[in-house]
């Protein structure tokens, strides 16, 4: 029912290079300069422009993808149901899938194909057939169910209960509960798994830290790591083994080093009220949902700078990112929409590029983009370094005319999650 094929387009290199000296030629004075991390310029780039919105039902929170389809589950907390939509098209392909009470998140699993739809007033998940669309079971977990994350090696899918403080582990080749629960801090919210050590990372929303847990024996191995004020949910870079957290009460973002436990950020201030988060692998940024307003803060995970923001519905909640055609998902809790935009680049309100069709000719979802995030600029209006990106991959920048080559080495791209994960 869900399978489709997808199709991408070949970018002429020629093409790319052309709309790139067009967007050099356009620069003028007045560009925000690179600022120091964590910080902007009075002119706020956008990052991205909505392409098309696609209705949902209401009060839409969380979201999911089927990487294989480019499916798109959308959780609607006030409608308790979930919409489908197809990515590809973006056209709604099932307007309703009746689950529990408020349903919070969703994880597909690709190993079995099913989609787990945590029901927060219900205290259970919801499990449906992703080829089907049809509930399978319901899963009983602890109180107030939130975010899931899925362990591709053991088959397991650890859910964070808020009100019980602790983790339901179920194994999604039978569906059943495994063990009585791990505990973790004071009202547990979002858990993030990251393949690359096999850990959990478990925010805690009333203790304001985070538990790491290893998978392989399901056991605490850090218990506290100091958050800011309500941290809720957690994303994982895997080019640079970090994890965004978004602190809902103190409006900013910690980033913890994946790789010794420690902080590498604990200010990162991206607006009002951050909720959830999603990281692209084509250009290496954040996407910060923005609750309080009607965009998304977006950081360069790399260098924890932010580089612009992206307009998108009321409430901006869950995002997701489709890596065969570049488009970003976002939910929009206070509205009845689900808004799709692919990354660009505007320079102080002018020229802009990236991965929509527009003044770039570059169409939509090829596989080269412009990266929004300017090395150095050069006074007088010329650019002192521009990335150009294929993928994931970073060149060296492209060099005005007239300047010599720098070196810059190719950033590596993230590494492969392991079969099963999406």
């Amino acid at each position: 029912m869900f399978a489709q094929a997808r199709t991408r387009r070949a970018t002429a290199l020629g093409v790319a290079i052309a709309a790139l000296l067009m967007l050099m030629a356009s620069v003028a004075t007045g560009v925000p300069t690179a600022g120091h991390p964590g910080t902007t310029s009075s002119v706020v780039p956008q990052v991205g422009v909505p392409s098309t919105s696609v209705p949902v039902g209401s009060d839409p929170f969380g979201i999911a993808l089927d990487s294989a389809t480019g499916t798109i589950w959308v959780t609607n907390w006030g409608s308790h149901n979930v919409t489908v939509i197809n990515g590809s098209t973006n056209t709604v392909q099932i307007a309703s899938i009746q689950v529990g009470d408020e349903p919070g998140s969703a994880t597909f699993v690709s190993a079995n194909g099913c989609v787990y739809v945590t029901n927060e007033l219900g205290n259970n998940v919801t499990v449906i057939n992703g080829s089907s669309g049809r509930v399978v079971t319901s899963i009983p977990v602890g109180n107030t169910p939130f975010y899931g994350a899925y362990d591709s090696a053991n088959g397991y899918l650890y859910i964070a209960n808020s009100n019980s403080g602790n983790l339901t582990v179920i194994n999604t080749a039978t569906n059943k509960i495994v063990g009585t629960g791990i505990i973790v801090g004071s009202e547990p919210t979002g858990v993030t798994y990251d393949y690359l050590n096999g850990d959990l990372y478990v925010t805690n929303y009333g203790s304001a830290n985070l538990t790491v847990v290893a998978t392989a024996t399901d056991k605490v191995v850090v218990p506290s790591i100091p958050l800011g004020i309500d941290p809720e949910y957690s994303v994982l870079d895997p080019v640079n083994d970090s994890i965004f957290v978004p602190n809902v009460g103190q409006n900013n973002v910690t980033v913890i080093d994946a790789a010794t436990n420690n902080l590498s950020d604990h200010n990162i201030p991206v607006g009002g009220t951050p909720r959830n988060l999603a990281f692209d692998s084509l250009n290496g940024y954040v996407y910060v949902g923005i609750s309080g307003g009607t965009n998304l803060t977006v950081i360069d995970a790399a260098t924890h700078r932010i580089v612009g923001s992206v307009t998108a519905g009321s409430g901006p909640w869950a995002a997701q990112v489709d890596p065969a055609n570049g488009y970003v998902f976002v939910t929009n809790r206070f509205g009845t929409n689900v808004t799709v935009f692919a990354p660009t680049y505007t320079i102080g309100g002018g020229a802009s590029s990236g991965a929509s069709s527009g003044s770039s000719g570059l169409p939509a979802g090829e596989a080269y983009a412009l990266l929004g995030v300017l090395a150095a600029w050069g006074v007088g209006g010329t650019v002192a370094a521009l990335y150009f990106r294929r993928g994931p991959s970073k060149p060296g920048p492209l060099q005005p005319s007239g300047s010599s080559p720098a070196s810059s080495p190719p950033a590596s791209p993230p590494p492969t999650p392991p079969t099963g994960a999406s």
